[in-house]
């Protein structure tokens, strides 16, 4: 008999402030995603989104339109919007262990303006190396436990959760999320029953060599995309022998982990 599997997918998008295009034109889809992920919640108010792990881009969006302050902070402090703990993603390779800290002061002092909780996860998915610095940074000045990583993890990695510490003699650690498909494994999903269901099973095989226990990241986002709500509502209709699937945060995919002694 096949082993049942749980699977949480995350709705999200990852956002280059500036790449391919000018900061504003990238300002403009911002701003249209923003405000499409707000209609989404008036039909949908259990829908969850992550908005790629940054505070900046709450400023990006507000400059534009101060009127939908407290309806975007009011899905942050009700959960249903998850930014931070960043301010900025930042690339650990062109900065001092002095910016890291700083970019999470600001972000801080950002979520205490706005009255709002930050993403309890040192979500780092698209540098391409990592500093050792990093798990003593945010052992150090956060209360965070957990730490989300893509590019930049070398091949003796074989486990989507590891424990990382700053060196050998150092007493923290925190517990890794590595995405082995990347932050965009389960982007731009079918809207079609049969083959949505077809898309999770290929994803979660195609993961199954680094996953030590049966519950599955579902990353369902990528650069610049927007929420597909449709996702949700097709779940709620289908159901996949020996698979549960739901919604929800990296936060509920964690819980799901720690059920197990023997996660690491």
């Amino acid at each position: 008999m096949e082993k049942k599997k749980e699977v949480v997918i995350v709705p999200h998008t990852h956002w280059d402030r500036e790449w391919y295009k000018p900061f504003q034109e990238f300002r403009h889809q911002l701003v249209h995603l923003i405000d499409n992920l707000i209609d989404i919640f008036e039909n949908q108010p259990d829908y969850y989104f992550m908005l790629d792990g940054q505070t900046i881009i709450l400023e990006d969006y507000l400059e534009v339109s101060p009127d939908k302050e407290s309806t975007i902070l009011g899905l942050i402090r009700d959960g249903k919007v998850e930014v931070g703990p960043w301010y900025i993603l930042p690339d650990e390779w062109l900065v001092s262990g002095e910016s890291l800290i700083r970019n999470l002061e600001y972000s801080y002092a950002l979520a205490e303006k706005y009255q709002i909780d930050l993403m309890p996860i040192a979500y780092l998915p698209d540098m391409f190396g990592h500093s050792k610095a990093i798990p003593r940074i945010i052992l150090d000045i956060t209360n965070f436990q957990t730490a989300v990583v893509w590019r930049g993890v070398g091949d003796e990695i074989k486990s989507n959760l590891f424990l990382w510490k700053s060196d050998e003699d150092s007493e923290g650690s925190l517990l890794t999320i590595y995405l082995p498909g990347g932050y965009g494994n389960a982007s731009d999903m079918s809207v079609e029953k049969e083959h949505l269901i077809s898309e999770i099973k290929g994803i979660i095989d195609n993961m199954d060599t680094y996953v030590t226990i049966p519950v599955f990241l579902l990353m369902n986002g990528t650069d610049h995309q927007l929420p597909q709500p449709q996702i949700q509502q097709l779940l709620e209709e289908t159901k996949i022998p020996n698979y549960t699937i739901s919604i929800g945060s990296i936060s509920d995919y964690l819980e799901k982990v720690k059920i197990s002694d023997n996660y690491v």
